[in-house]
């Protein structure tokens, strides 16, 4: 009886793995933490709706982590009433409700697995 050729396949498991986070946001009031690929700042219209996202933040828009289509989000704060430091990417600012300090994560090999919130 005759073997059965194989065919070997390389895979790389890295490129499996969910993607690595590049933010880290804390909530001061209690202590949680979030992680998400992508973070955006959203400048509300006179109407309340959304009327433009982009990487500046200010006072009276709302950071939003990993956005995506149809108006679904990892998180999304209320409204910046403050902010009280931003310095190398860090930024510590305050909402409506909350005190928060988003930390750009330096070591790229953080995963969102690897931590519980």
């Amino acid at each position: 009886m005759s073997k059965i050729p194989s065919i070997k396949i390389p895979i790389d498991f890295e490129d499996l793995q969910e993607p690595k986070m590049k933010y880290r946001l804390i909530r001061i009031n209690d202590g949680r933490i979030m992680y998400g690929k992508v973070a955006k700042w959203i400048t509300w219209g006179e109407d309340e709706k959304a009327s433009a996202m982009d990487d500046e933040p200010a006072v009276g828009k709302s950071l939003v982590l990993d956005p995506m289509s149809y108006g679904n989000f990892g998180w999304m704060t209320t409204v910046v009433t403050e902010i009280t430091k931003q310095q190398d990417g860090f930024i510590k600012f305050k909402t409506q409700n909350s005190t928060y300090e988003l930390h750009p994560i330096l070591d790229s090999s953080v995963r969102k697995t690897s931590f519980s919130s």
